[in-house]
């Protein structure tokens, strides 16, 4: 239904008046100027025009969309539709909330706010408004643990037809257990946060050996080494042998010793020696009864002596002494009395001994 009374109708839009007049008034004996009576007709007729054109009219209104008291009390009692609010009471883990307006049934979708009273030591139950109690569970279906409602906190429970779930908690962990985590930190599990056994080990070099060294278990930072020599090299390694996946080439002199016995060859007493797989380039000998009778040689095959000795044509140079007493020599003697062989040696030494160890040298 439109406004009847119509407007007053004024366009003259005068002056206002200066502060001080609209704070104290028309003074007796004043006289306004006709300026300011037509600033206040004009602002009082906008003002009404402004009022009929943006007011809505009751007629107008949707009554329906009106919520009277009795509906209003219905949606509080509906929380389904919305969340309720209770202080927890009762015991510890045996909880009790009171909604106001009560809830009349468990029903599935049930949800409220509890601001719990008494930490839990262990598996828990809430009892609203008298309705019995129901298991508080994890979203993962299990009980809820030690510690998992702490006293002063505010959690949201839905009610899921059999218990009340626990909102914004649980879920998937993984399988990593205290010894996956560092010592001095700690993991989230379903029950409560469970402090890491990791051993830190930092960083940790190792120093090869001749055998395996057992990494320690735990944590290492990245800095520790697997300790290097500079001498770990191929020509360092005998040839055939390998060392930390370094091949050997070095090839070293070969050498062999033995006892020999005299044997007569030609018409002559030799000490011979054969089947040796080098061919010696030096060859000492030593009687092997030395207090009982003794005498040394010393065989050199192409290589130089430490003795003085001139001469020319000579086959094999042979240095003798008879230890303990003053009788010693070099002697150039023919090869059918010393020789070095491919695989061995002979030498008829000086002496009456019959049997010498020896050593030959590559």
């Amino acid at each position: 239904m439109p406004f009847i009374k119509p407007l007053p109708h004024w366009e003259a839009p005068g002056i206002e008046p200066p502060l001080l007049l609209r704070q104290e008034g028309w003074k007796a004996g004043v006289k306004p100027p006709s300026d300011y009576f037509n600033y206040l007709q004009s602002r009082s007729y906008e003002a009404l025009k402004e009022l009929q054109e943006n007011a809505i009219h009751k007629d107008e209104i949707d009554l329906t969309v009106l919520v009277t008291n009795e509906v209003f009390e219905t949606h509080l009692e509906d929380y389904l539709k919305h969340t309720g609010y209770a202080v927890a009471t009762g015991t510890v883990n045996n909880y009790v909330a009171t909604l106001n307006p009560a809830l009349s049934a468990y029903a599935e979708g049930v949800t409220l706010r509890l601001k719990v009273n008494i930490a839990n030591t262990g598996a828990s139950t809430l009892n609203v408004n008298g309705l019995g109690a129901k298991g508080i569970k994890k979203s993962s279906g299990s009980a809820v643990s030690a510690g998992n409602l702490k006293a002063g906190s505010i959690y949201t429970l839905t009610y899921d037809g059999t218990d009340f779930i626990l909102q914004g908690e649980g879920g998937e962990y993984g399988n990593a257990t205290a010894a996956d985590v560092i010592s001095g930190k700690t993991l989230g599990t379903e029950d409560g946060l469970v402090n890491g056994s990791m051993p830190n080990n930092g960083a940790v070099s190792i120093i090869p050996g001749a055998n395996n060294k057992p990494i320690p278990a735990g944590y290492h930072n990245g800095n520790g080494v697997v300790e290097g020599d500079i001498d770990l090299i191929s020509a360092n390694i005998v040839a055939g042998k390998n060392i930390f996946g370094v091949p050997g080439s070095f090839v070293g002199k070969k050498y062999a010793s033995g006892t020999a016995t005299r044997v007569i060859e030609n018409g002559k007493s030799i000490i011979r020696v054969t089947g040796l797989t080098f061919t010696p380039s030096y060859v000492f000998l030593g009687s092997s009864t030395p207090t009982a009778a003794p005498e040394g040689i010393a065989l050199f095959a192409g290589q130089p002596i430490p003795y003085s000795y001139s001469g020319s044509n000579i086959n094999m140079k042979v240095a003798w002494t008879t230890i303990n007493s003053s009788t010693s020599g070099m002697d150039t003697m023919p090869s059918t009395e010393a020789n070095i062989l491919a695989d061995g040696f002979f030498v008829a030494p000086r002496t009456a001994i019959t049997s010498f160890n020896w050593t030959a040298f590559e």
